[in-house]
């Protein structure tokens, strides 16, 4: 990582000394512990074939890959855990290290596996140097040159054997065995031989060396090759050239030039470049580059000098290295490595200052009329004009000796047309132009003390000027557009602008138009400011782009007038509103720079193409867009540059390696110059790049992924984590990485780009998906977590300024948990199957029971569907009987009573009528046990004395009992027991016990009733107990007495025949009072049947007892007089015509009558006939009487009709269903006659009582007089109406009928049957109670009142109010005042 305030300050150096100096100083980058480099000596580095640096230092092997440092222990399974002297790679590009004391270590390529190399060195053996050559390894060691059979199995740890070398010479000393340095130059046969003693020439096809040379300091530390001769350096003793072919010592002028400089220097590395170039590093005194350009010897001191710019902050370098790509590296003393090299930027940049303090912003950059030069303007320097050839500034400002003497330093922008004008805006605010002529002399150089005019008085005529201007903008007819933030204005000029000397002259000689829609008449906010940028897209049409307001077409009309539209169909594309520039490029297409991303139309309708960061642009703040002479376009952002092809839209992205901040660019500055440069503006400078260039930096650089987390731990191969191995060699070579369930997943990846780092974006996508995620400046990590398990195909891509940008694909397998493993998938299989063989078993133990019990089982169900049949047979059969029986029980009941017949034939009658009652009641038993099978019966619960219910029923029997001899008894110790119960049923239980006792008792014989307290399981009950002789039934029956229609055959004394479901019923009524049920016999002797009911019904709300009837009572209308009622129409529904016409035969003499065979056809003559009262059943055909009933009433032309409902539906929520539908009486079947006249009779009174106190009450609408809601509303609309138009006197029955939306004569019908008078009627009885009203008030004359109340005249008004009232208004008020 490089150190910022080195960076920068390198960086200024390099600019400045580019302009303003000959010499050329390399970029330094230190690296220590603060970068991530945690050693303080670094001894040798080494460039592997992939490109990573190897480091070796005290603290182990370290990686770098241009971004962090890391130690081996964090790349491979083992540490080495000791000091690392040297690093080589072998040709299967395997990792050799050398160490001090530890021997030679081996990182295999494909697995990273670490392997020490069994060679049984000594603890005291340094490995200096490693080299591969003639199929062996050439090993420079403190005790020797050891030779290694290069193809050994390096991971079985057998014992290696090795060759030991030593010189055998005469003059060889202890020290000839200490090897510092091997050397071989490529097609040689001789291996060069550094030692502390001398250096050798080691012949490997012969195995033998050659003395070459020797120092009194002839300590020989570092080999090379210069100009095809073998350069040494020595300790103390310089450097020195040696001819391959006759192995001589030899000089040259250049290599005495650099001995007289580090003659007497310990000389650790002496590299020649490319360039002419020789470093030499020392230990000591730092590192020497010499240049022998043009035979001109020159060199430059790196060392440790923090008033140097050539400081590297360290003079002992231990080793220099100089990589493929020309970068030299020191490996130092504190700090530990040092990077030099000529920094390869792309972008040129350009300042007028110095040094690093550059205050003055370049705000905007602009082609002048002379294409070679650009117009630049600071925010406190003024304005410069500035050479692209010469790259020279010409500054302008506002002290005496300017050129141009501005009224202001701070210039936020200046433009130059193409008649020569120059514009300036000052402070942002003020316009100042230089006409076209003066303009000339600042290029000419004559002339001096130019004075810009005053150009606001073009604009002061508009409220919106001297906003901030931020753009200037010349279309094809040459109209000079500006942009601000109150407006748009566009400038037309006559020729005599450019000559112009006075401001008054200015804007005599140019017209100025505030943009605004001329097709509006008033003048409406401007929908486009602030306008930031403007284009000509087509003949006579603007567009500019606006900070929020999207982008506006601005069209040219006749006579100098503009419409302005909004482009709603492109703003609604528009990633962002806020539109930064537009640019037309040479093929028409036209391209929009916004806020988030940038975008091109093919033609001005086109669809709308959105490129942003997925796409691999460095940013989404698009500023100024140029396009080059070759179609490509090139947009400054807020970080960097970008080009676009518009042909494929590939982009690349071109960035500052010096310092972010010259990667913020001014968005609004930007043009393109004669020599094929693109020019934009940063805080702090100019920058440029050549359009014609080449820019590949990156191409053919290699990526990897340099490192893999596991819950942001660093993961080696073959380590496990939850029992699975996350990689088994080397991610960059592994088919697929596992990542265990429930774990976070971290990758990180690298351009191995050690110039410029910092200028390569990444960019990644998961599996085929189309959408890019693009990665911010130096993020070159992605994680994920909480991924659902499955196969991941990552695609990680690097995007830079190379053209073709490199990527990787990795496939990440996310595990299942162990539940969704295969393993647990096959335990899951074999439990299932133990499962099913289980169940498999069951089953056959089953379905051979189920065998054994099918045949019952049938016959069982065989009943059981018998049983239903004859529940539903009874069921429906009894619901029919109750309709015939009311044609036979009602006509019956009349016959009893009449005079006309004998006592022969009503005794007759009685049997028959007390047959058909019997019949009745058999009926109802069967419809309850029906509701009892459906769930349908619920009991009623109220408080009742079951003492007297059972006393009262006993009564029924006494006669029988008399007729029969039988001892009938009831026995009560209390007088009074009341228990919650629902009457009816526990009635019926008693009458149908002592039915059965009465069946199976003999004449003599005894009944006996008990009724007492008692106390079973804790709990109160009330016991009533039937006792009778006689018989008896056999043990085996016992159980089967309460099944239903269950009988028992072998009584031979029957009296009576059952139904079998008596017995049946009593222990279902007893149920629902959650009480119990019970018989016991003893044949021949005696029977008992008896039944508990709890003092408690927890599940209901007890009430005291009380009769409850939704029908009139029989004794209510006794008292009725019949009055006439033949004029009275009622209406008759009944599907059964046998009940239908008994009803209309027995009302006929006192009414008129219509009749429907079903609901369908009632509810079409009730609308028709509007009858004075409906009688209708329930079950019909096509529409129920309940449906017919709410129909009905909820419509207003008939809800006023009572309606009586007959219905064989006796159950209570039935008859609750039907009232709350409306109707007046709810009647069931069987009914009496007598009954039904009287609910006739009552409602027919109840309407005339109404018609009486419509006439009697001085009330509008009497209290009480009407019941319905819908006829109350129509009531009050209809007299509301009448008093808002009572002095009409021409008040007619079509104005009434439109005011209740009804037709006239369902309007006169329906005010005759609620009120009992006519339309007129009503009206003028409305009219005399309204007049009443006033009388009282005595406010008015009589006279008055007549015709405020509607009367034709006074005389008639006081002939109808005593007609009315009885009395003349006068009288009435009197009589009033004395009451």
């Amino acid at each position: 990582m490089k150190k910022k305030l080195y960076s920068a300050l390198a960086f200024f150096l390099f600019v400045n000394i580019s302009l303003f100096a000959s010499e050329k100083v390399l970029k330094i980058d230190i690296y220590s512990y603060k970068d991530g480099l945690t050693t303080s000596s670094v001894n040798a580095v080494f460039k592997d074939s992939k490109g990573f640096l190897w480091l070796c230092s005290g603290n182990g092997l370290f990686r770098y890959d241009g971004y962090s440092f890391r130690n081996l222990s964090t790349i491979t399974n083992a540490d080495l855990n000791c000091e690392v002297y040297s690093v080589a790679e072998d040709n299967l590009q395997n990792i050799w290290i050398g160490t001090k004391g530890k021997g030679i270590f081996v990182l295999l390529n494909k697995t990273f596996e670490l392997v020490h190399l069994n060679l049984k060195l000594s603890e005291e053996v340094v490995v200096n140097q490693i080299l591969f050559l003639k199929g062996k390894v050439w090993v420079a060691s403190n005790i020797g040159l050891l030779e290694i059979n290069k193809n050994i199995n390096l991971s079985d740890g057998t014992p290696i054997s090795y060759k030991r070398l030593i010189p055998d010479l005469a003059n060889r000393t202890s020290q000839d065995k200490v090897i510092n340095c091997l050397y071989h130059k490529a097609g040689s046969k001789i291996l060069w031989v550094g030692t502390n003693a001398q250096l050798y020439a080691y012949n490997v096809e012969i195995d033998e060396f050659s003395e070459i040379i020797s120092f009194p300091q002839n300590s020989i530390r570092c080999l090379s090759v210069l100009d095809n001769k073998i350069l040494a350096g020595s300790w103390d003793g310089g450097v020195f050239l040696v001819d391959t072919l006759t192995l001589k010592k030899t000089s040259t002028p250049f290599i005495d030039y650099v001995n007289k400089i580090v003659g007497e220097k310990r000389v650790k590395a002496a590299l020649p470049d490319n360039n002419g170039n020789l470093f030499v590093a020392t230990y000591g005194s730092g590192l020497y580059a010499f240049n022998n350009a043009n035979a001109s010897f020159s060199y430059i001191n790196y060392r440790n000098d923090k008033n140097s710019k050539e400081n590297i902050r360290s003079n002992i370098i231990n080793q220099a290295y100089i990589d493929n790509s020309g970068i030299l590296w020191l490996s130092m003393n504190q700090p530990g490595l040092a990077k030099l090299y000529s920094q390869e930027s792309f972008i040129s940049y350009f300042s007028t200052k110095k040094s690093s303090d550059l205050v003055n912003e370049f705000l905007s950059v602009q082609q002048s009329i002379d294409k070679n030069k650009l117009w630049v303007a600071t925010n406190g320097d003024g304005i410069y004009l500035f050479d692209t050839k010469e790259k020279s500034f010409l500054q302008f400002n506002n002290t005496a000796g300017s050129r141009l003497r501005l009224q202001s330093n701070g210039a936020s922008y200046c433009f130059q047309d193409s008649k020569g004008n120059l514009w300036i805006v000052s402070g942002r605010k003020g316009i100042y132009v230089v006409p076209g002529k003066k303009a000339l002399q600042l290029f000419n150089g004559k002339g001096g003390g130019v004075l810009p005019l005053d150009a606001n008085l073009l604009f002061s005529s508009d409220s919106r000027a001297n906003s901030y201007i931020t753009k200037f903008y010349e279309d094809s007819k040459g109209y000079i557009w500006v942009g601000s933030w109150g407006t748009l204005y566009v400038l037309r000029m006559k020729e005599g602008f450019q000559n112009a000397s006075t401001p008054d002259e200015l804007a005599q000689n140019c017209t100025v138009k505030s943009i605004f829609s001329d097709e509006q008449k008033d003048e409406f906010d401007f929908p486009i400011f602030p306008a930031i940028t403007m284009c000509e897209v087509q003949k006579n049409e603007i567009w500019v782009g606006t900070s929020g307001g999207g982008v506006c077409s601005v069209k040219e009309l006749p006579g100098f007038k503009f419409s302005v539209e909004p482009l709603t169909y492109i703003n609604k594309d528009l990633p962002q509103l806020n539109v930064r520039s537009i640019c037309k490029d040479s093929k028409q297409g036209i391209w929009i720079g916004t806020g988030a991303g940038l975008c091109y139309l093919k033609t001005p309708w086109a669809k709308l193409k959105v490129l942003s960061k997925s796409d691999g642009l460095s940013s989404d703040d698009i500023g100024n867009i140029v396009e080059d002479k070759k179609g490509a376009l090139w947009a400054a952002t807020n970080f960097g540059i970008i080009k676009i092809n518009p042909e494929n839209f590939s982009v690349q992205n071109f960035l500052s390696a010096h310092n972010d901040d010259f990667n913020q660019y001014i968005l609004n500055a930007g043009c393109y110059d004669a020599l094929g440069n693109v020019w934009f503006s940063t805080p702090g400078a100019l920058a440029s790049l050549n359009t014609d260039s080449t820019y590949s930096s990156g191409a053919n650089l290699p990526f990897y992924f340099t490192d893999i987390k596991i819950d942001n731990q660093t993961v080696v191969p073959m380590q496990k984590v939850d029992g699975h191995t996350i990689i088994r060699c080397d991610i960059n070579e592994c088919n697929e990485i596992n990542v265990p369930y429930n774990h976070t997943l971290s990758v990180e990846f690298a351009t191995l780009n050690f110039k410029a780092a910092g200028q390569i974006l990444y960019r990644y996508k998961i599996e085929k998906s189309k959408e890019w995620i693009m990665l911010g400046p130096n993020q070159r990590n992605i994680s994920f977590s909480s991924m659902k398990p499955g196969l991941y195909f990552l695609e990680v891509q690097e995007t830079g300024m190379a053209k073709k940008t490199n990527s990787k694909l990795l496939k990440v397998r996310f595990l299942p948990p162990f539940w969704q493993t295969k393993t647990a998938f096959v335990i899951y299989f074999f439990v299932i199957l133990i499962l099913f063989l289980i169940y498999r078993r069951l089953t056959i133990q089953k379905v051979l029971q189920q065998s054994v019990i099918e045949k019952e089982r049938y016959e069982r169900k065989k009943l059981e569907e018998l049983d239903k049949m004859k529940t539903e047979f009874f069921s429906n059969i009894s619901h029919e009987f109750r309709t015939p029986l009311s044609l036979i029980i009602s006509p019956l009941e009349k016959l009893a009573k009449s005079n006309e017949l004998s006592e022969k034939n009503k005794e007759k009658i009685n049997i028959v009528l007390k047959s058909s009652n019997r019949l009745l009641k058999l009926t109802n038993e069967l419809m309850d046990y029906s509701k009892i099978e459906k769930n349908l019966l619920v009991p009623e619960f109220y408080l009742c004395d079951i003492v007297a219910l059972t006393k009262e029923v006993c009564q029924l029997f006494n006669s029988l009992a008399e007729s029969m001899n039988i001892d009938f008894k009831v026995n009560n110790p209390q007088e009074a027991i009341e228990v919650p119960m629902d009457k009816m049923m526990i009635e019926k239980v008693i009458f149908n016990l002592l039915s059965n006792a009465f069946k199976y008792t003999p004449a003599k014989g005894t009944i006996l009733v008990n009724i007492e307290n008692v106390n079973n399981f804790n709990k109160d009950f009330v016991k009533v107990s039937v006792v009778n002789t006689g018989e008896g039934i056999v043990k085996e029956h016992l159980s089967k007495v309460f099944d239903r229609f269950y009988q028992v055959n072998n009584v031979q004394n029957r009296n009576i025949a059952g139904t079998g479901i008596g017995l049946s019923l009593v222990k279902s009524y007893v149920e629902l009072h959650n009480g119990m049920v019970d018989v016991k016999s003893e044949p021949n002797v005696e029977t008992t049947f008896e039944f508990y009911l709890p003092f408690e019904q927890a599940a209901f709300t007890v009430n005291k007892d009380k009769n409850t009837s939704f029908a009139i009572n029989h004794e209510q209308g006794k008292n009725l007089e019949p009055k006439p009622t033949y004029h009275y129409h009622l209406l008759i529904v009944e599907d059964e015509e046998e009940i239908r016409n008994y009803i209309v035969d027995e009302l006929k003499t006192d009414f008129s009558i219509s009749v429907a065979a079903d609901g369908e056809e009632g509810l079409r003559i009730a609308n028709e006939m509007m009858p004075d009262l409906i009688i209708t059943d329930v079950m019909m055909p096509k529409i129920s009487g309940i449906e017919l009933c709410k129909t009905l009433k909820n419509q207003l032309g008939t809800s006023h009709i009572p309606i009586i409902i007959l219905s064989a539906k006796a159950n209570i929520n039935q008859q609750i269903e039907g009232l709350e539908m409306g109707a007046d009486v709810y009647m069931v079947k069987p009914f009496s006659v007598d009954h039904l006249k009287i609910q006739v009779l009552r409602l027919i009174g109840f309407k005339e009582s109404i018609y009486s106190r419509y006439l009697k009450e001085t009330a509008l609408i009497p209290e009480g007089a009407v019941t319905s809601k819908l006829d109350d509303e129509f009531l009050k609309k209809l007299t509301t109406f009448i008093e808002d138009n009572l002095t009409d006197t021409n008040l007619n029955v079509d104005q009434l009928a439109d005011c209740v939306a009804l037709s006239k004569v369902q309007t006169y019908r329906k005010v005759k049957a609620i009120t009992g008078l006519s339309i007129v009627e009503f009206v003028r009885t409305v009219r005399l109670k309204k007049a009443v009203k006033l009388v009282l008030e005595k406010r008015l004359s009589y006279t008055e009142i007549a015709y405020e109340t509607g009367f034709s005249s006074p005389s008639y008004f006081t002939r109808c109010f005593h007609d009315h009232f009885g009395k003349t208004p006068s009288e009435f008020a009197a009589d009033y005042g004395k009451g």
